[in-house]
Formats: C-alpha cells, structure tokens, sequence
C-alpha cells in the first residue's frame, strides 16, 4: 500500500538590518514527511539551526540557510520566525 504524505505549512519571516535594504520577507514553506514526528524534526532541525546562528552570529560555519531550494543569505539578519502558517 501507498504511504500517505503528510504535509504541514509554516511560515518564515525574516527581518533585515537597515544596511541590507531593510524591510522584510515572508516565505510560505511546506514540510512534507511520512508522519507528524517526521515533519516535526524536520521543523526543529531548522529552528535549531536559526537559533545557533541568532545566538552566535557565526557565518563561517555556513554562510546561508537553505529551506526548501530558497537560499538565504546570513549576514544583515535582525530576526527571523518561522511559525504555523495561517493558510
């Protein structure tokens, strides 16, 4: 039998220091996996990894987040959430 796809949406906003043209971005992202738990770990992995660079400010180890095929460039960041979409 087929396994069911389970899909879940987030939302990503990320705020940009006034010296990298300042404003925001919002990307819809969709998390797919075969289960909720899967999905999840999926939605930890990368805030683990916003929160290590919000905390550490560190480039070097990777200089861009990558969610879904979108590359994001680290430096000029001031926030960034990423949260249930409301979609």
């Amino acid at each position: 039998h087929k396994h069911q796809i389970i899909q879940r949406k987030m939302k990503l906003e990320i705020w940009l220091a006034k010296a990298n043209g300042g404003g925001n971005i919002t990307i819809d992202l969709i998390y797919e996996g075969k289960t909720l738990d899967e999905i999840a770990s999926q939605i930890d992995r990368d805030q683990e990894e916003i929160f290590y660079y919000m905390n550490t400010g560190d480039t070097k180890k990777q200089q861009c987040f990558c969610f879904q095929g979108m590359m994001i460039r680290k430096a000029g960041i001031q926030a960034i959430r990423l949260s249930e979409a409301d979609f």
